[in-house]
């Protein structure tokens, strides 16, 4: 009995989809995507999007996606976002 490989996804399939998608089903599908398109994938995503997608990644992968980042980048997606101070008219 053959087991068969998933179908992979493309990025733009993906793109369309991921607002709709839950954590885990984000997970599933971004491992879908072949890994010479995922980088850019997941370099079009926000900071947030990336955060939460790494977050939810294991460590060895979450290693490697980081790895990917530009250092400014990579701080955007680990630090959280600082409040804005009110400004005094």
């Amino acid at each position: 009995m053959e087991t068969q490989d998933p179908e992979p996804i493309f990025p733009h399939e993906l793109r369309d989809a991921w607002p709709a998608l839950s954590r885990d089903e984000r997970v599933e599908s971004f491992k879908l995507v072949p890994h010479a398109t995922a980088d850019d994938f997941f370099l079009s995503l926000s900071a947030q999007g990336q955060a939460d997608l790494l977050l939810a990644l294991g460590p060895g992968e979450r290693r490697t996606w980081l790895r990917l980042l530009a250092p400014d980048d990579a701080v955007d997606v680990i630090q959280p976002p600082r409040p804005i101070p009110a400004t005094r008219s």
